[in-house]
């Protein structure tokens, strides 16, 4: 399977440098990675040029909605419907060596999959490593809150975090022309998936990803612990 990891970055060079070195050193090899960095982060490619290979794309886009951004990203690879899997990578979380390749499995052995996504079981809060125990739900508790997909899933659906979500091409295809864009994009998504009968499962990731909770996250800064 041909993969797509894709990020949307502003101003958080640091982070993103990590990101792409994330990206570069996962075991499975037939990835390209794009990265679109939006309106105002053109000040972060001294950071991150000595990076710059045959895998790694950059592209520079006005900064808009989520959707946008991560939309802009995927379509500016001129074959991107060459591409079988899609996977987020947030610029401000870590992603382990076999994060993509365990993505990668599920997909194979799972043929009737269209998206996937992890619960969260480590979260880095500031400078503290916050480590999970299983809930009823299926999920994780953290600091007696349940981290699973913060809110927003259709009826019915079982999505878990956003930032670990992982698509095929019938997934892109349901998502990419939303133009009533009155919500972060992972919600908008899970709404159009559920409506178009997209099917959503499971991949146990928990040990290859951590949420990195900041004060500079979108939405997320109430939940910093530190």
């Amino acid at each position: 399977m041909k993969v797509l990891i894709y990020t949307s970055s502003f101003d958080r060079p640091k982070m993103l440098r990590s990101c792409i070195q994330d990206a570069q050193s996962q075991t499975y090899n037939d990835i390209l990675h794009v990265i679109n960095l939006t309106a105002g982060s053109t000040n972060q490619i001294p950071v991150i040029n000595d990076l710059f290979n045959g895998k790694t794309h950059i592209v520079m886009y006005p900064n808009g909605h989520s959707h946008v951004n991560n939309m802009n990203a995927i379509m500016s690879v001129h074959n991107y419907m060459d591409f079988d899997l899609f996977v987020k990578f947030d610029d401000d979380d870590i992603h382990k060596k076999d994060y993509v390749q365990n993505i990668v499995n599920h997909f194979e052995q799972h043929p009737e999959c269209d998206v996937v996504s992890t619960c969260i079981k480590h979260q880095l809060n500031g400078n503290v490593v916050l480590n999970a125990s299983p809930n009823q739900f299926g999920g994780w508790v953290i600091c007696n809150d349940v981290y699973d997909n913060l809110t927003g899933n259709p009826e019915g659906t079982d999505y878990h975090m956003p930032m670990t979500f992982a698509f095929n091409k019938k997934a892109l295809l349901s998502i990419m022309n939303l133009t009533n864009l009155w919500h972060f994009d992972d919600v908008l998504w899970r709404e159009k998936w559920a409506k178009d009968g997209i099917i959503h499962q499971t991949v146990h990731n928990e040990d290859q990803v951590i949420w990195y909770v900041h004060a500079n996250n979108i939405s997320m800064s109430h939940l910093l612990k530190t």
